[in-house]
């Protein structure tokens, strides 16, 4: 009984997401028939990447600061799955994180829910970090695997690992061991499932990999309605740490952005607010 009522709610979950997202699903569905090597859809893909990759590359070629990385990130418009790279951050709050990233030193990375790609793109263009794992889940609920093809184009000089699957599953914690070879970790970005138990997973999964004095960050610790902010409640009385929060006018005006691209409502929802903690061994 519990097997199918866990099999009823995946599918609600997938009806709904359907629904809510059909753009997204629709180009998973072309990801997949590129997979198969269906001809036509195959020549259409290798268009669409070849147009999107010129497109990158001239915003790249310009970048100086930090600045211009993130201006790459909100305004770079590829064609198709390869159209967005946004990194759904609010400024002052993911410039202040990679700033303190930087400062602690970061060499390898653990970045914890790919969406479109943005984190990915500020950690590989803005941090000097030789070796960097980025987990997502699969079709239909993660990005299009053809994507992988951009993200590479990011850091070419360096070691970057797509995991798909979720990251609180045994498997998973084993490619990333299995990936560091007995290395550890400076610095995880945790902004995948935003569900307490979901968070709490994340942490008590990887924390071991990370050296001491290392960073585990976690995104969106300021609505109480996202588990997250009661894990970091409860967490943030045994580290060292920092939060990094946003003015309420840049909150709103985020969120604002954020619903209208997802199509969603939720009017007293505000994302936003990182929280840093330096691991003590």
């Amino acid at each position: 009984m519990y097997i199918m009522w866990r099999k009823f709610k995946q599918l609600a979950f997938l009806i709904n997401y359907v629904r809510n997202q059909p753009r997204r699903f629709s180009e998973a569905i072309f990801s997949k028939l590129v997979e198969l090597e269906a001809p036509l859809f195959s020549r259409i893909d290798r268009w669409f990447f070849s147009l999107s990759k010129k497109r990158l590359q001239k915003f790249m070629n310009k970048e100086r600061c930090l600045d211009d990385i993130l201006l790459t990130s909100e305004h770079y418009l590829g064609y198709w799955y390869y159209k967005d790279i946004r990194a759904w951050q609010i400024h002052s709050e993911i410039k202040a994180l990679l700033k303190t990233v930087q400062k602690n030193g970061a060499s390898i990375i653990l970045d914890i829910g790919t969406f479109d790609g943005g984190t990915l793109y500020l950690f590989t263009r803005f941090l000097e970090a030789r070796k960097i794992i980025t987990i997502d889940l699969p079709f239909p609920l993660g990005y299009p695997s053809e994507k992988k093809k951009l993200f590479k184009l990011f850091g070419p000089d360096k070691e970057l690992y797509f995991l798909r699957g979720n990251s609180h599953s045994i498997e998973i914690v084993k490619r990333v061991s299995h990936i560091l070879k007995g290395n550890k970790i400076d610095f995880i970005f945790v902004d995948g499932n935003h569900s307490y138990e979901g968070v709490r997973k994340d942490f008590e999964n990887y924390k071991d990999f990370v050296r001491e004095g290392g960073i585990i960050a976690f995104h969106d610790i300021c609505n109480p309605r996202f588990g997250v902010v009661k894990f970091w409640n409860e967490i943030k009385r045994h580290y060292l740490t920092n939060e990094i929060i946003a003015k309420p006018h840049e909150m709103r005006s985020f969120t604002r952005s954020y619903l209208k691209k997802q199509n969603k409502g939720g009017k007293d929802v505000l994302f936003g607010g990182i929280g840093v903690l330096y691991i003590s061994i």
